[in-house]
């Protein structure tokens, strides 16, 4: 029986150890396989944050592209508008300059009616009270 249990831990002695070593060779390969992903993972994310950095630059030319647009479109609509109300403008002018004349004129024709009434009345023979 001696010889039995002298043999039985050299003989676990030698099955540990290529176990053992299997073992830190499965370690060393997982540990390998987790460096690469790990080197992947920040290669993904340095790519993400590269295309973030890309779509932001993309959304302010965009945005800056439409505020431009925006901007000539009101300066445009505001020189219409403009236009339009010069236009009105010259027209309510035109109007009231007519209106003006024509009131000018009933004034004049009124003016000369009530001189030639003075003067018949106070010229001799004129009709007024000097007859």
């Amino acid at each position: 029986m001696s010889t039995d249990t002298a043999e039985t831990p050299i003989l676990e002695s030698h099955e540990t150890e290529p176990a053992h070593a299997a073992h830190s060779t499965a370690l060393a390969q997982v540990a390998q396989h987790e460096k690469q992903l790990m080197a992947q993972l920040e290669a993904a994310r340095a790519e993400a944050e590269a295309m973030i950095a890309k779509a932001r630059v993309d959304a302010r030319g965009i945005a800056d592209a439409a505020a431009d647009a925006l901007a000539a479109e009101l300066a445009k609509t505001r020189a219409l508008a403009e236009a339009e109300r010069e236009k009105v403008r010259a027209a309510v002018v035109e109007e009231a300059e007519g209106k003006a004349r024509a009131e000018c004129g009933r004034a004049m024709l009124r003016l000369d009616q009530a001189a030639e009434r003075i003067a018949a009345l106070v010229l001799p023979g004129g009709g007024g009270a000097g007859q």
